[in-house]
This record gives structure tokens, sequence and C-alpha cells, in this order.
């Protein structure tokens, strides 16, 4: 990962350093900051500029609030389904803990299922069925309509104790909870941004701006850990090896900490 890290609430030194960095630029950038002061260098030196803000809606006079249909993207990723699925659930859900390896792995064969079909209409609406149904009735049910996919018939088969369903369950409504919020739910329904127009035109810059209240909700800023990943990943999957620009705080006994860990 190309990483460059900046203090956060110092912008000064970044108009330089724009000028610099090879784009596509990745900037995680609470509270807009980077975004709002460095806007007309952007312009300036023909960046495009794209803001994700999952669950804010924007108001008149601000900058205008992007979509990314990730579902549909996926979807157009001719023959490489399987890894991007498998980055998507990399990102997602991580595969360390109780349940999260079986979690991980029902994501991915969902996500598949998912780009496969026309079961859901996007990627919020397919975090929310996982999140909020007994997991493995859910699958038994998709497997039902759809006896021949590959991917439900391969988490049917798996030989699995009542004890990790349950375990996976609870990992599945933790991560994907998030997605029920409506104001998330829409960045995943709306076009606007997309990996296919970096690859066209990678002299662009995507801002990740969680707020105030975002910071202060652990479940938000697990979801801007997810995007940042996400995108990132696939990004450099489809060899475009963004430069990632991340805050650091400047806390009061004047050491630097990482505002997450990428």
């Amino acid at each position: 990962m190309k990483l460059t890290y900046y203090i956060h609430g110092e912008t000064s030194n970044l108009q330089a350093a724009l000028q610099d960095v090879k784009y596509p630029l990745l900037v995680l950038d609470p509270f807009c900051g980077v975004g709002n002061s460095c806007k007309k260098n952007l312009e300036f030196l023909g960046v495009t500029s794209c803001l994700l803000q999952p669950s804010h809606l924007g108001a008149p006079g601000q900058r205008t609030q992007y979509g990314w249909d990730l579902l549909a993207e996926l979807k157009q990723t001719q023959g490489e389904f399987p890894l991007s699925a498998q980055l998507v659930a990399d990102a997602l859900i991580p595969s360390d803990g109780d349940g999260e390896k079986l979690a991980h792995e029902i994501t991915m064969h969902v996500l598949l299922f998912a780009i496969e079909t026309t079961w859901f209409r996007d990627f919020a609406e397919m975090c929310n069925w996982l999140a909020s149904c007994s997991i493995r009735n859910l699958i038994f049910f998709w497997h039902c309509a759809y006896q021949e996919n590959s991917h439900l018939s391969y988490l049917v088969s798996q030989q699995v104790t009542e004890e990790a369903w349950l375990a996976a369950e609870n990992v599945l409504k933790k991560r994907l909870h998030i997605f029920k919020n409506p104001g998330v739910a829409m960045l995943f329904t709306r076009s606007g941004f997309s990996l296919s127009s970096i690859c066209a035109n990678p002299r662009q810059a995507v801002f990740l701006a969680p707020g105030v209240n975002d910071t202060m909700n652990g479940e938000m800023m697990m979801l801007y850990q997810f995007l940042f990943r996400v995108l990132h990943d696939l990004a450099e999957y489809r060899g475009l090896s963004p430069h990632c620009l991340v805050p650091k705080i400047n806390m009061a006994d004047g050491s630097l900490h990482e505002f997450f860990p990428v």
C-alpha cells in the first residue's frame, strides 16, 4: 500500500504534496478538512474529486454526495468474480476469531450468488438479509430456490455444528447491522462513483469523510474501514495502485495516533 500520513487539521503541507503523488488518490478525510481546503488546488491540477460519505444526505452549497453501486460493479468484472468476492469479504469480515471464518465464507459465497443472480437489488440489501435472519435457514431457503447454484450447494454441504452457525450468525449481525441505516444503504444503491471510471481516468481523488458523530460510532467507523480497504484492494486488483492519504491525530500529550489502522 502506497501510504502517506498527514497531521489531521494541518493541511497546508498537503497542497504541494498533491502535485507530487501519483493518482488515483484515496483520502481518509475526517470532517472534510482536506477536501475543503484543497478543492481549488485539485481543480487547478485537473483532478476529479469524489466524496463518499455514508449516512450524510448533503445540503445546498455542500460538495456532491456520491453513491457506489458495488454489486452492479462486481457484476461487470467478467471472469473475475471469485477473487473480487473474496476481496470484498476480506474487507468486510475479518476471519481470525470465533465464528468469523465461517461468517467470512458465507459472505463470500452469498456475494457470488448475488453476482450470478438477480435476488438482491444492491449490496446493502444483501447485507441486510445476512444480518436479519437465521443464517442457516436462510441458506437452505435460497438453496431450495436455486438448487443449481454451486455457491449455495457448497454452503449447504458443509458439516457445521449448530454452535458454529450461531457464532457466524452473531458475527454477521454485528458487522452488517450498520447497513440497516437508510443513509448507509443509500450509498450502495446510487450510482455516481465507480472503479471503472477510475480505470478510464486515473487522475481522480476519492474522499472518505466521516463526520464528527461518525467518529464516535463504532459501527460507522467499521464501515469506513471496510470502504477504505475494499476500495484500495479492488483498485489494486485492477492494476491501479492508489496512493493513500491517512490522518494521524495530535493527542493532548503531544503524541500522534493513527485515525484507524489501515
